[in-house]
């Protein structure tokens, strides 16, 4: 629910708490939401609806990880881009006890398994839908 909060935040251009007001009020955004009208809506207060960290554009994608992540993130799947992979990062995703899902790429000698092309095609689906609502 929380990545089609910030979809939403971000295409109509909306602060936390007007956020709040519009899942509230509208429909349509409770129903994309998977909300009721007997369910508690998330506010700025619960922390259910958060800001997010921007880095330095100089900085590589996979450098700020381990300063982004934090107990909170115990046991929640990690879905990143092949820049997330390497020894490194899976060290940095393991002790932060999430659950591996880093988009993996095929090379020269070595291809993708079934079950990883298929996730990656998951994958690829994602970052189309946040090129079309986050660019």
């Amino acid at each position: 629910m929380m990545f089609k909060i910030l979809a939403l935040q971000r295409y109509y251009n909306l602060s936390d708490e007007q956020m709040q007001y519009q899942i509230l009020d509208r429909l349509s955004f409770m129903r994309f939401l998977g909300l009721t009208l007997s369910d508690r809506v998330p506010d700025e207060k619960s922390k259910l609806i958060l800001g997010y960290e921007v880095t330095d554009a100089s900085v590589h994608d996979s450098q700020p990880l381990k300063d982004l992540l934090n107990k909170k993130d115990k046991d929640q799947p990690m879905y990143a881009d092949s820049a997330y992979t390497g020894e490194e990062q899976e060290k940095v995703i393991g002790k932060a006890g999430m659950i591996n899902r880093v988009h993996e790429k095929g090379y020269k000698n070595r291809s993708l398994t079934k079950s990883q092309m298929k996730f990656s095609i998951k994958v690829k689906c994602l970052q189309i839908w946040e090129e079309v609502f986050f660019k």
